[in-house]
């Protein structure tokens, strides 16, 4: 801003506005994606705990009757093993043959490439991920499989972002040593 006689240039201009809005906008999306990975790791551990709970029930409905249940959703999953798992994440199912079963905890909505998590009757966890190169159009139970939009998107990468808010702040600080 040009200073009139004597007095202070006040206010800012339109290029270190925009700089300011850069280095914020470059930084929330870090956040954003920080934010959206750590979320969705705290919605992996829930469900593996709820699988652990499942996998402890039907180890005591074995115990009782003598083979494994065959819940094939929540509901089923609470009534028949006395269980209260809260399907507010994934829904949850259970395949059972004579001496084995698998639990599976499918996201209700989508997680990356996330498809689903299994546990089976020893403890050993199993991820299932959806893969471009050899897409699979339908989950064990039969239903349609779709990837979700990606965030970031492939091209984005935090470290690139990172280094274009540095060399914009010191461009910004560049030119306001160059003012004076």
């Amino acid at each position: 801003m040009k200073r009139k006689r004597g007095w202070p240039a006040l206010g800012f201009t339109a290029l270190e506005l925009l700089f300011t809005v850069l280095i914020i906008s470059v930084l929330a999306s870090i956040a954003m994606y920080s934010f959206q990975r750590l979320w969705n790791q705290a919605r992996t551990v829930e469900a593996l705990q709820h699988l652990d709970m499942i996998r402890s029930g039907e180890i005591l409905y074995r115990t009782e009757y003598g083979f494994f249940s065959m819940a094939t959703d929540t509901s089923a999953i609470n009534d028949t093993l006395k269980l209260n798992v809260v399907p507010q994440y994934f829904n949850y199912r259970v395949l059972a043959e004579d001496d084995t079963f698998l639990a599976t905890a499918s996201p209700t909505t989508p997680m990356g490439d996330l498809l689903s998590i299994s546990m089976d009757h020893t403890g050993k966890v199993f991820y299932s991920y959806f893969s471009s190169a050899n897409p699979q159009t339908n989950d064990p139970s039969g239903n349609p499989l779709t990837p979700s939009p990606a965030w970031p998107p492939p091209w984005f990468d935090p470290r690139i972002a990172f280094s274009v808010a540095v060399v914009a702040s010191g461009l910004f600080v560049f030119r306001q040593i160059s003012r004076t």
